[in-house]
């Protein structure tokens, strides 16, 4: 698995109804342009040309080195333009699937840090027509494949209109104890808990508590970076606001157990300047949503935790969510399990993990919970048909995932087929978000 940072990725992606979300992207931005050309320059085995593209000549060697022993790569897509790196699906020789994954030498997006070269899991040969029985049959053995060569461990779920059909669990809750996976194994959900977060603050703009235009000024006057202040409601949900990351210098310097409350988090990135004036950018903002949590404490007068266990737990029906600390007794609880770097083994998470999630993610969760929210979401049992239209757009399918070291958990709904598939594993991502874009994918060709 790759090397990852103490970081939460969220992948959203809504895209209109009659798309393949497996398909690459529509066009080639700076961040893909590179990939396409790091692609060419290591078929042509060209130091010249790499070292465009990395500037450290080292690199370049073993990337040479790389190229002799595993040969040509045939780019086969795009798994993810992230805000930190792009992954594209490669075939080689014998049969041989690479995720390629190439991390930018931030804040550039033309220069690469490093690239790593993971086995990957090939996707799965789906026919143009497919039965319910037979993707039921080959989903499990594709799945139970990728479990035994290590590229997956966790629960699997798919439902048609609200009425799960394919339910599974593979590998172990705890490899040192010999737990197995089961569907009720509860697994850190990372940034699908932004999704909670965005239904308090609709809940909210419902129930007239706060408006869109609000700032963080109006709500949290004592916030200690005036240039934020202005930022709106607005600006924080849809990551126009400035704010970037908590996963700073600063929030690395802190024990992770130190983290047990919303404000806990604040010191890591409050004070750091905006990277633009709110509302003329866009970037990936877990410190927006923390904010956006502290705000719901504010307007609803309770405790974070306490408003998502009362006001979207309950009334969707997940029993077994929650936000525990890392020093709970949970009964069910997955250890996550992360390698360093490719081919290194494997180590638990458990000490590099916050001591509790926030509003920016780190819920724990099933399955079958999961599947519980995306259909309170979809039918309006969360929030009224006009605030459920925006969050859920009409005429669109949505999508979220959400990854750490050790975790990745992967949600979609699918507007017009009515597919829901939830994939949730307790190993390093691309985990869940390969296999649930594969699932998704395999969901369309089903026959009605």
């Amino acid at each position: 698995m790759r090397k990852l940072a103490s970081v939460l990725i969220m992948l959203l992606f809504m895209t209109p109804a009659n798309a393949d979300p497996a398909g690459p992207p529509n066009d080639d931005g700076p961040r893909i342009a590179v990939a396409r050309s790091f692609m060419t320059a290591f078929n042509s085995s060209s130091p010249t040309a790499l070292r465009v593209l990395v500037p450290d000549g080292a690199l370049v060697a073993a990337y040479l080195k790389t190229r002799r022993e595993i040969g040509e790569l045939t780019l086969k897509g795009i798994v993810d333009a992230g805000p930190r790196q792009t992954t594209v699906l490669a075939f080689g020789k014998n049969g041989a699937v690479y995720h390629v994954v190439m991390w930018f030498k931030l804040p550039s997006v033309t220069l690469l840090s490093r690239v790593d070269f993971e086995p990957a899991l090939a996707p799965p040969v789906i026919g143009a027509s497919v039965t319910e029985l037979s993707f039921v049959r080959d989903l499990n053995a594709y799945i139970g494949s990728a479990a035994t060569h290590g590229f997956y461990s966790g629960t699997v779920l798919v439902a048609k209109a609200g009425a799960p059909f394919f339910s599974r669990a593979y590998g172990s809750a705890s490899v040192e104890y010999g737990v197995a996976n089961t569907m009720q194994t509860r697994f850190n959900i990372s940034s699908i808990g932004k999704l909670f977060t965005h239904v308090a603050i609709g809940q909210l703009l419902q129930q007239g508590k706060i408006s869109e235009s609000d700032t963080i000024g109006k709500w949290l006057p004592d916030y200690p970076n005036q240039a934020a202040k202005a930022v709106t409601i607005a600006q924080l949900v849809d990551m126009s606001s400035g704010i970037g990351d908590f996963f700073t210098p600063k929030f690395a310097r802190t024990p992770p157990g130190e983290f047990r409350s919303l404000e806990d988090y604040l010191p890591a990135f409050a004070t750091d300047p905006l990277a633009f004036p709110p509302g003329t950018g866009n970037l990936y903002s877990n410190g927006g949503y923390l904010v956006l949590g502290l705000i719901v404490q504010k307007a609803s007068g309770e405790n974070y935790y306490d408003y998502v266990a009362r006001h979207i737990f309950a009334p969707a029906g997940m029993t077994h969510s929650g936000y525990p600390f890392a020093d709970d007794v949970m009964r069910g609880r997955a250890t996550g399990y992360s390698r360093p770097a490719p081919g290194e083994p494997a180590h638990t998470t458990i000490f590099v993990e916050p001591a509790r999630g926030s509003s920016a993610g780190g819920a724990f969760s099933t399955a079958g919970d999961l599947l519980n929210f995306a259909t309170a979401l979809r039918s309006g049992g969360l929030l009224d048909p006009r605030w459920t239209k925006w969050m859920l757009p009409p005429g669109s399918s949505f999508g979220v995932a959400g990854g750490t070291a050790g975790w990745n958990a992967f949600l979609d709904m699918e507007s017009d087929t009515d597919y829901t598939v939830v994939v949730l594993a307790n190993i390093d991502p691309p985990a869940a978000e390969d296999l649930g874009v594969e699932i998704v994918r395999w969901t369309r060709h089903i026959k009605p």
